[in-house]
């Protein structure tokens, strides 16, 4: 994993390619390995390189073939790229490396703009074609890895990082869309804008190809979740079997590595089934424990450490505790807005960039993560809701009356008031609309707002259109975003087995019965590992996650918080008056969101909203 940049010059002055050095040392954190440029014509790319697969020279970019036609920046991991190699060689291609950066650019030599769909990985891309004069780019398809891009009629920029790409522009202005969705929490992320008005993203599955000719740019899809649907076995034994295998697989192709890699462990069903698998693979070939990182909350109720020393102990890795107190957040939340570059709605984001801290500190330079599982296996007990629905749809009221009980019995966070509560309030539009207004009668109730909640509402009367709303756009792009800047911040990469785009469409393709079973979530994957993994740990009734204890924490800052909020003229500007910020910061979650926006506006000198 690296960061990447690129300049296409839309003038005649070609001096500002030059500029591609200073846009490589904005995200220097993100490849302490090494450094490279190349110009051509109107063309600069950068690159800064993390080393994790062919540490050698070979595998340094931007890398160019041996006849010079084509040229790559790239970030990411293509996991296949052995087997990629393979079938390359046999169409007469030669290699001077082991990197999957070249197999890449061979494949795109070979396939073109479809090799893309022979990856299994997570990407973000540039190519410079001379012999069609186009500059190809391409982000992976669920979006684990970013591209931003801005364009002047001077210039048409990309990077990794939005920080590369803020000095070019001649004003810093926020999205002002973007930060009254974040304010009333309705959508998680946009596809393809940010925080930053004319800073923009490739949507996640997409490609682009800019004309250098016509300096004209087109970007379209090449991955649609709607069109996924792959045939899975009709048994249920004979379903987990084939689950097993893929998710067995995809955990094995993201242990290639040159370096040390490790897991993050908060000791719930999803990071545990990931450390079992991954130490069970490793202890065949490498000599020392697996490594793991769990952290530990100072709130006891909400501490999940004692299950990740179970799982350790189960599978002898070598568990690394951390355990951030409100000193460290006090100190640090500063570092974090500025990793982070757009707004975050909880302090568990700390929480997170603290465990990729203690990741660099032990030379851990790989982490597998269990992001991904809840979206794809109905892991959030907000799932039990619209699958009520779909039984009293389907007038299965017997298997509803026992369903309900079981999930009352296996889920200590959910009640039936709870389940009829959420249903009726996410799933009725004008009852959500009325308590936003209600409840942030002092924030302007735009039409985005309104369209959010609208489109929420009906994705939410289907189990299948919610899973795909909440992987593409309202749930899992916000968390893929989050673990980027953090791991990145530290030099760390992390793969996601969850994401491997043959286990998304299998689980996608699955009946909900497999999913949702005897009132416990995530069943497939409990059955898959309860003979690997302690029974305490596969039907757990409780979960929490790298939990910060923001309750407390905010409590003891709130000071400080308020004399920040104070000062920011953004806040001044969104809730319009000083009775309307006081308002405002008397509820927890909207004092935390306004403090951050305060310092997101100081890091980034954001100077207005548009």
């Amino acid at each position: 994993m690296c960061g990447i940049a690129g300049i296409i010059q839309l003038n005649d002055d070609r001096s500002h390619l030059s500029k591609i050095e200073e846009m490589m040392a904005r995200a220097a954190h993100r490849g302490p390995d090494g450094q490279g440029v190349f110009i051509s014509g109107k063309v600069a790319f950068g690159h800064r390189r993390l080393s994790i697969i062919d540490l050698t020279d070979s595998g340094a970019q931007p890398m160019s073939d041996e006849l010079n036609q084509y040229h790559i920046t790239y970030n990411g991991e293509i996991y296949n790229y052995l087997e990629i190699k393979q079938q390359l060689v046999k169409y007469g291609y030669s290699f001077r490396g082991d990197s999957d950066t070249e197999v890449l650019l061979t494949a795109y030599r070979h396939w073109g703009e479809a090799c893309v769909s022979k990856f299994n990985g997570m990407w973000s891309f540039a190519i410079l074609d001379c012999v069609r004069n186009i500059v190809f780019s391409s982000r992976d398809r669920i979006g684990e890895k970013p591209f931003y891009f801005h364009r002047s009629p001077e210039q048409f920029l990309f990077a990794s990082e939005i920080r590369q790409i803020l000095p070019e522009m001649l004003r810093i202005t926020g999205n002002r869309a973007m930060l009254d969705r974040f304010l009333f929490g309705v959508s998680g992320e946009d596809f393809s804008d940010t925080f930053f008005k004319g800073v923009h993203k490739l949507p996640a599955g997409h490609n682009m190809v800019f004309d250098l000719f016509t300096d004209q740019m087109r970007v379209y899809p090449f991955y649609n979740l709607e069109e996924t649907k792959v045939s899975v076995p009709q048994t249920f034994e004979a379903q987990a079997e084939a689950f097993q295998e893929l998710f067995s697989d995809s955990v094995r192709l993201r242990l290639r590595s040159d370096v040390t890699v490790g897991t993050c462990l908060s000791g719930g069903l999803d990071s545990s089934s990931i450390a079992c698998m991954a130490s069970s693979y490793l202890s065949e070939t490498v000599a020392q424990p697996f490594k793991a990182i769990t952290a530990v909350s100072t709130d006891r109720s909400r501490d999940e450490s004692g299950f990740a020393k179970v799982v350790a102990e189960a599978n002898g890795l070598e568990l690394h505790l951390i355990k951030p107190e409100y000193d460290q957040f006090r100190s640090k939340i500063r570092n974090v807005v500025k990793a982070q570059e757009e707004p975050f709605g909880t302090a568990s984001i700390f929480m997170q960039y603290e465990v990729m801290s203690s990741a660099k500190a032990n030379s851990i330079k790989v982490l597998l993560d269990g992001q991904g599982a809840d979206e794809l296996l109905l892991g959030y007990e907000r799932y039990f809701a619209p699958y009520m629905q779909q039984l009293i749809r389907r007038r299965k009221f017997k298997q509803l009356w026992q369903q309900a009980k079981n999930i009352n019995a296996n889920n200590a966070f959910v009640s039936f008031a709870g389940l009829a509560k959420y249903y009726g309030y996410f799933n009725s539009s004008s009852i959500r609309k009325w308590r936003l207004r209600q409840k942030f009668h002092f924030l302007p109730f735009s039409d985005v707002i309104s369209q959010q909640v609208e489109s929420y509402a009906l994705n939410s009367r289907d189990l299948s259109d919610l899973q795909r709303s909440e992987i593409t756009h309202s749930n899992l792009p916000p968390l893929l975003r989050f673990e980027d800047k953090n791991a990145m911040w530290h030099s760390v990469e992390t793969r996601l087995p969850y994401l491997d785009h043959r286990l998304i469409e299998f689980c996608l393709s699955l009946p909900v019965e497999s999913k949702i079973a005897h009132g416990w979530t995530k069943y497939i994957l409990r059955h898959s590992m309860e003979k690997k993994m302690p029974e305490e740990i596969v039907w757990r009734t409780n979960k929490f996650g790298f939990e910060a204890p923001q309750s407390s924490w905010v409590q003891a800052h709130t000071p400080e918080m308020l004399k920040v909020i104070s000062s920011s003229l953004l806040v001044q500007t969104l809730l319009a008056s000083e009775t309307h910020v006081k308002q405002a910061v008397l509820i927890p979650e909207l004092l935390w969101k306004l403090y951050i926006i305060s310092l997101w506006e100081d890091e980034f000198k954001v100077t207005d909203i548009a």
